[in-house]
């Protein structure tokens, strides 16, 4: 098909009225419609025949981000789409991991990316929108929330929260930060941060590559000044749905740590060889109740721990479209913890519940 018989036909798409300015207007038999396809907004239309105006901001685990003035942000089901078109040039993956960047059009129910098609939608793997400025591929959450500890302390704090995450068509950046710090009476109850960062670039439908990944952890009164973790690996895709994505990974890396106290003659600082061993569970439950669970096993030497766990499941909740409340519970846990300066050994798990609220942006 020639540039010019495609673009007829993406003006086209299903035309039997003429429509000026108004962007899409059903005819009298109310079978077809008509779009101003030079409009500033991109088109999706559904299999029931229904057409949506907005923003297309990403294809990720078989379900579209569409982003609607006046329905907000959609999550809609990659095998719901019947035909689409871009205003701006979009980054589009395909399953043979082919790259494209192009202006999205349907014509006769394929798929053309720029001069590049045709080609089943089935075919596509993810879409990120381009941008020329970096912190537009950004995306996160930040929030706050109360704590109730048990093990080393039974306490109720606060905590403070950022998730971020720079999204293209075959990689993403994740990098989120939990702190507590709480102080009663001027005495401090509670002091402590983590922060974590991944790379993962996608090499099939089912496998992905994690090039990079690390872990800072500080917690004084477990006795852990600090502890720098990193490595790499790579993982597979269990379950890759609209509604239900659950990952497994795993790769060798590198621990250091520093602890508070340690007894006479013992060193404060140590250092492993490590492996982990990681999961990742995100399902959709509702249209506004998400749920997710990660799990992380470190292996290293003895001095180092041996065998240290981190687990957290969470349940969101859409109070409105940028507003979520959210309650997790944490679990950590070290084999052999460190005793302190006077030989006292800290308990080997720790259990955290919260209830926060956070805000998208």
């Amino acid at each position: 098909m020639n540039p010019l018989t495609r673009g007829w036909g993406a003006v086209l798409l299903a035309v039997t009225a003429a429509l000026p300015s108004a962007g899409l207007l059903a005819s009298d038999s109310a079978t077809t419609a008509t779009i101003a396809i030079d409009a500033p907004w991109d088109w999706v239309k559904l299999t029931s025949g229904e057409w949506l105006k907005g923003e297309l901001t990403a294809l990720e685990k078989d379900s579209l981000s569409f982003d609607s003035d006046e329905l907000g942000e959609q999550a809609i089901d990659w095998s719901s789409v019947a035909a689409i078109h871009t205003t701006a040039p979009v980054n589009v993956l395909t399953n043979n991991q082919q790259l494209y960047l192009g202006k999205l059009e349907t014509v006769d129910g394929k798929l053309f990316i720029g001069e590049a098609g045709p080609m089943a939608l089935s075919d596509v793997l993810h879409i990120a929108r381009t941008s020329r400025r970096e912190r537009e591929r950004w995306s996160g959450k930040i929030g706050a929330g109360i704590n109730y500890r048990t093990g080393n302390v039974d306490q109720k704090d606060f905590n403070a929260n950022l998730n971020l995450l720079r999204r293209t068509a075959r990689s993403s950046v994740r990098l989120t930060y939990l702190a507590d710090v709480f102080y009663d009476g001027g005495e401090e109850t509670s002091n402590e941060h983590r922060a974590t960062g991944s790379y993962y670039v996608r090499r099939s439908e089912r496998w992905f590559w994690q090039p990079v990944q690390f872990e800072y952890y500080s917690a004084p009164l477990q006795n852990i000044s600090s502890q720098w973790t990193a490595g790499l690996g790579g993982g597979i895709y269990l379950f890759d749905t609209s509604d239900l994505s659950w990952t497994l990974s795993a790769g060798p890396g590198y621990m250091y740590t520093r602890y508070e106290e340690t007894p006479s003659g013992e060193e404060r600082t140590v250092d492993s060889g490590a492996f982990f061993l990681s999961s990742q569970y995100d399902q959709t439950l509702t249209r506004y109740m998400d749920l997710s669970a990660s799990y992380q096993l470190t292996a290293t030497n003895r001095e180092s721990g041996q065998y240290k766990h981190h687990g957290v499941i969470s349940l969101s909740i859409d109070l409105t479209d940028k507003l979520d409340l959210t309650t997790s519970a944490y679990w950590d846990r070290i084999k052999y913890p460190q005793p302190d300066a006077e030989g006292v050994t800290p308990e080997r798990d720790d259990f955290r519940y919260t209830v926060g609220v956070s805000y998208e942006f």
